[in-house]
This record gives structure tokens, sequence and C-alpha cells, in this order.
């Protein structure tokens, strides 16, 4: 009888001087997740973040592009009218190719 309860005390002695080793296992994957996590957040983030840069940056060259175009058209409009209207069937055979292109996000 004594030598199972020594035994029966030696495993649950084994067992509990275990566990708070595990149990800080168990917080430092906890740890390791919530800073994955963070760092995943932020990378996403810091990604929309530069879209947006891009995406302001091409509406600002696009803008840029229109008004020279607008000048260019405004030149030959009062140098050449048959050029200038050979520049407005282009640009308006461009726009009908550009709404019957599907746009992709």
């Amino acid at each position: 009888m004594k030598l199972k309860q020594s035994i029966l005390f030696i495993i649950l002695f084994a067992v509990f001087s275990i566990s708070p080793s595990i149990h800080a296992l168990a917080q430092e994957e906890g740890n390791a997740v919530y800073a994955s996590k963070h760092y995943v957040d932020m990378r996403l983030h810091d990604l929309n973040k530069y879209n947006h840069q891009i995406e302001k940056q091409q509406d600002r060259l696009l803008k840029k592009l229109q008004r020279k175009e607008n000048k260019f058209a405004n030149k030959l409009k009062q140098m050449d009218s048959t050029a200038y209207a050979k520049l407005k069937s282009q640009l308006v055979v461009q726009m009908i190719v550009q709404l019957e292109l599907p746009k992709t996000n």
C-alpha cells in the first residue's frame, strides 16, 4: 500500500511540476500568435496605405496628361481644323474602347 501511495505521489508531483512549464509554453505560443497577428495587421495597413498613395499619384498623373491633351487639342483647333477633327475622332474611339472593356480589380 505504501508503495502505491509513493508511486502515486511521485506521479502527481511530476505532473504538477511539469504543469507550470506547459503553461509557460502555452503562454509563449499565445504571445507568438498575438505578435504574428499584429505583424500581419500592420503589414496590411501599410500595404493599404501604399495602394492609396499609388492611386492618388496615378490620378494626379492622369489629370496632368488630360490637361496636356486639352492644351494640345486647343492648339490644333486654332492652327489646323482637320488635324483637330482627326484627334477628336481618335479620342472618341479610345473612350468607346475603354467603356467596352470590363474593369478588373
